[in-house]
């Protein structure tokens, strides 16, 4: 998955592990404090908690 930083460049910010499929479906909690992300062909949502400020 990439990333822009404020300056407008990409980088890495995950990869799947688990096999080869995409990111898909990628959203922040209405508070903004946890980052749910899918992976296509697995069904799984990860729940990434983080300072996003």
């Amino acid at each position: 998955m990439m990333r822009y930083n404020r300056y407008g460049d990409c980088y890495k910010f995950a990869r799947n592990a688990i096999n080869t499929s995409e990111f898909v479906g990628i959203g922040f909690s209405p508070d903004g404090s946890k980052l749910f992300v899918n992976i296509q062909n697995q069904g799984i949502t990860f729940c990434i908690q983080g300072g996003w400020g």
